[in-house]
């Protein structure tokens, strides 16, 4: 599943060296830069997704119509334009507008909406829904909105978010819970320069727990845990730009920079340290899959990252490898759109070790690791 400037792409990769188009969802409207932002998850069997395209809500699309396509379709024909499931828009008298990001639990069938903007009620908020009583149509049970901790956690400018059931290593925040566990959100806070990290277990009223910075601190973009879940890697989206213009200040990087935050005790989380990228480039999304980091860095492509264990319990960072998905524009940020051309996302999970990146000129890039 890929989003593209023109709606949302379903592919088939079971043979990943012959990709077979399978069709396009269309977007609700062609005419606005909106298209560039697009997130997908999964519930199910159906697909989710949000844009910043104003008044398209959550796209939903159920994946088993996809089982009855045995064939490649041809882009731009008739057979390739399917249709969204449904769409979801809440409170559609009260003006719902866009959300930037989509995280779902797949245990508890919740679905977060990231940046949510809707007007006369929230901006950049996270509001959650329960999937599991109507997939299609489902209910609003809760929301972080800018100061609807009464101050306690700060502002809310929400991002990007992971969401866990939680299981440690905190033996506070284990068990419990809703179904005997804790869901655990973990919050980029974009513009208020932190990750904040909430108690979601009861969804209607949320439990700030902590915040945590980190000395570059620019534009908290997002980031993910480690399996052990002691720490997060941390991708802040402007700490390069901002650097590269202000070369004699010590906290801020020049390349793209990975910072590593130890959340071992959700209370008091801390800084341990970072990893600078040898490649002059913007970091945007990473994931972690076993002892390894995957990176989309615009122009410097995918980039993998080691995990290594450190004495005293601290980890730190290795690039093993890395492919230039966009190897025309050179691995030096320069002050123009350029710098966030290449790779958006990057997807390592599937159990037969393929990769995908979903770049913004070439498409949907598709690789495998060969470890040395």
């Amino acid at each position: 599943m890929v989003g593209t400037s023109s709606g949302i792409v379903f592919a088939r990769i079971t043979d990943p060296t012959k990709p077979e188009f399978l069709g396009l969802v269309p977007t609700t409207n062609l005419d606005t830069i909106r298209n560039f932002w697009w997130d997908i998850k999964t519930y199910e069997n159906y697909a989710y997704w949000t844009t910043e395209v104003n008044d398209a809500g959550v796209g939903i699309f159920d994946l088993s119509q996809l089982d009855d396509i045995k064939d490649p379709v041809e882009p731009g024909t008739q057979e390739a334009v399917l249709e969204a499931t449904a769409r979801w828009r809440p409170n559609r008298e009260e003006g719902y507008v866009r959300a930037h990001n989509i995280a779902i639990n797949e245990d508890s069938g919740r679905a977060y909406l990231i940046g949510v903007t809707q007007a006369g009620l929230t901006d950049d908020a996270i509001m959650i829904l329960d999937l599991t009583k109507n997939p299609t149509d489902p209910d609003v049970i809760g929301i972080i909105d800018t100061f609807s901790d009464g101050g306690v956690g700060g502002v809310v400018d929400a991002h990007d978010a992971q969401v866990v059931t939680y299981d440690g290593p905190d033996s506070d925040y284990v068990g419990r819970g809703r179904n005997g566990s804790r869901e655990i959100l973990f919050n980029y806070n974009g513009n208020a320069r932190n990750v904040q990290i909430w108690d979601v277990t009861n969804a209607a009223a949320p439990e700030h727990i902590s915040n945590v910075s980190y000395p570059s601190a620019t534009f908290t973009h997002q980031g993910w845990l480690t399996e052990d879940r002691r720490f997060i890697l941390v991708g802040d989206e402007a700490d390069e730009e901002v650097g590269l213009q202000q070369p004699n200040n010590p906290d801020l990087p020049d390349s793209a920079r990975t910072n590593i935050v130890d959340v071992s005790d959700l209370n008091n989380p801390f800084h341990v340290g970072e990893f600078d990228s040898p490649a002059e480039s913007i970091d945007h999304n990473l994931f972690v899959k076993g002892d390894k980091v995957y990176q989309a860095n615009y122009i410097a492509g995918v980039r993998v990252l080691q995990i290594k264990d450190e004495p005293g319990g601290s980890i730190s960072l290795e690039e093993i490898a890395h492919m230039d998905t966009e190897p025309r524009i050179p691995n030096r940020i320069t002050w123009n759109v350029n710098r966030f051309i290449g790779p958006w996302g990057v997807y390592p999970f599937f159990d037969n070790g393929t990769i995908i990146a979903s770049d913004g000129l070439n498409g949907l890039v598709i690789m495998e690791l060969t470890p040395p």
